[in-house]
């Protein structure tokens, strides 16, 4: 499939559109002939079929069909750290690939601070989405602080959005090895409603041993293969403290739509994190 994205006042039956220099290049590179069948998105839910016409060897537009097929990808928001800048592009547009259709850097107590343009972000995105055949262009939104993530993530479970968060399980004394790992809840009491096994793909584990200052909940979140879901991803040296207990408390206020989850028990660069989580909603999704 030849993807293109354009705005949607630009889209109509029978509308002619321009090529760029650079989509005009790869369709050279793929050696499109003229009437090949080139598709275009508005970044949403539409998608349009056209037909390639060639002008000259730098030049080419396309005619769009008379309708447009439709198709209401579900929402993936990724609330994350900042990487390191060198890791940033990358991380981008790898999660595009994997299904991301917002990112909200968000600023943790131990977070380092970055950012990213808005320009570079679209570019980024742009490609990566035509790649891979979305259908809806990922957006950047301002920063959150840890303070302002509560409120932001409660209006979201409110439009029945499903939360996961990543975190790191603090070591305990005398458990080697727990530190670093995805920290998911320990054994839930009975009022409590948990992860189905059935439902979490290859070694996502529904529960895990946490120390005795902390306390997480369980839900159902992927038994149910959530269409919105967002991606809560703290930096690399874990939440504080005073974090860990605010996004507990939101776990506790709605235990159907909001989860710890442990990924595994290896210690995850915050790029690693964000990929293994969307990874982890994607085939949660496909295995339902």
């Amino acid at each position: 499939m030849f993807l293109i994205f354009r705005s949607a006042d630009e889209l109509s039956p029978g509308a002619r559109i321009l090529l760029d220099e650079g989509e005009v290049a790869h369709a050279r590179a793929r050696r499109l002939p003229p009437g090949s069948p080139v598709f275009v998105g508005d970044g949403e839910s539409q998608r349009w079929s056209a037909r390639l016409i060639w002008e000259g060897k730098k030049s080419a537009q396309i005619i769009l069909d008379q309708s447009p097929s439709e198709y209401q990808e579900p929402d993936r928001i990724v609330l994350s750290a900042m990487p390191k800048p060198n890791r940033r592009d990358w991380m981008m547009e790898k999660a595009t690939e994997l299904g991301m259709t917002q990112f909200i850097p968000c600023e943790f107590q131990r977070s380092v601070r970055g950012n990213i343009s808005g320009d570079r972000f679209r570019r980024i995105v742009r490609e990566a989405s035509a790649q891979c055949e979305a259908w809806k262009l990922p957006i950047l939104s301002d920063p959150l602080s840890s303070r302002e993530l509560l409120e932001w993530l409660a209006a979201r479970i409110q439009q029945d959005y499903h939360v996961l968060i990543l975190d790191i399980v603090e070591e305990e004394k005398g458990e080697p090895g727990n530190r670093g790992a995805s920290r998911v809840s320990p054994s839930a009491g009975p009022s409590e409603s948990r992860l189905s096994p059935a439902a979490l793909p290859f070694s996502a584990s529904p529960s895990s041993p946490a120390s005795p200052s902390s306390t997480s909940y369980t839900s159902s979140v992927s038994s149910q293969g959530a269409r919105n879901a967002v991606l809560v991803v703290g930096p690399e040296g874990g939440f504080s403290p005073s974090e860990r207990a605010d996004l507990e408390q939101i776990c506790k206020d709605h235990p159907s739509k909001s989860a710890f989850l442990q990924l595994g028990s290896r210690v995850l660069r915050t790029e690693t994190a964000v990929l293994a989580g969307l990874s982890y909603l994607s085939m949660s999704r496909v295995s339902n």
